[in-house]
């Protein structure tokens, strides 16, 4: 059975209203950015991203857990995570490398965040940016370029930062202009911003951002199950009929 398909039975259990609510918010969906949160502890900080994301019709959030498996914090994520694509990646010993491969076949930009500007040498000890060979060139997040296409946004670890595979690997660097005393923003905040100013850069540019069909089918589905009270049984019914 076709998503299409799937979806013109599924339809038939949600109320109208719901339906139109679901194509309309499926309507402003984007994959043209994605967020990639690379080995982030907390889980205050995981979920408040999720949320962003959502908030935002950020579709992908890739979570690369290289030291420990995260969970979500319900209070903050507000059930944003059944809206969201998540994909996570903790099987192997190289798991930032595993993500940036799959992302790097689907057509997407690597984008390291940093808080360093062009004009600064990245610090050689640990810190936000970890330890860097050599200084590494940054842009600033107003000035990066929206329209060159798909891009993923690297955030990194509360205390590390990016590791230097993503620094090593990445394609383009951003920071967020900042004129206080203190070096960087807390990382679901930094988000916030670079997302926020990016999404409207899609409309601002006129940036054809829009999901494909199939995809737009395939997100409507789960969208519908996830809208459906008793969807697994109802799908093992639909699924029977076939």
């Amino acid at each position: 059975m076709t998503n299409q398909q799937l979806i013109e039975q599924l339809q038939q259990y949600v109320r109208p209203e719901r339906y139109a609510l679901l194509q309309n918010k499926l309507s402003q969906r984007t994959r043209h950015i994605c967020v990639v949160l690379e080995n982030v502890h907390h889980e205050q900080n995981i979920s408040a991203v999720m949320r962003t994301c959502e908030c935002f019709g950020i579709q992908d959030l890739h979570i690369i857990e290289n030291t420990n498996k995260q969970s979500l914090h319900p209070t903050i994520d507000r059930g944003a995570d059944k809206w969201l694509t998540i994909t996570r990646y903790n099987a192997t010993n190289n798991n930032t490398a595993e993500c940036i491969s799959h992302l790097r076949q689907q057509g997407y930009r690597i984008v390291a965040t940093t808080p360093h500007p062009a004009e600064q040498n990245v610090p050689p000890q640990p810190g936000f940016g970890a330890s860097f060979t050599q200084p590494q060139r940054t842009d600033s997040l107003y000035n990066f370029d929206i329209s060159q296409g798909k891009c993923a946004i690297v955030i990194g670890s509360e205390r590390m930062g990016i590791s230097k595979y993503v620094v090593d690997n990445a394609d383009d660097y951003i920071t967020v202009p900042m004129y206080g005393f203190t070096e960087s923003l807390n990382l679901s905040a930094c988000t916030a911003i670079i997302i926020a100013h990016l999404r409207a850069q899609l409309t601002q540019q006129n940036i054809s951002f829009e999901l494909s069909t199939a995809e737009a089918d395939e997100i409507m589905v789960a969208w519908l199950q996830n809208s459906i009270r008793n969807a697994d049984l109802i799908m093992k019914r639909i699924l029977k009929k076939e």
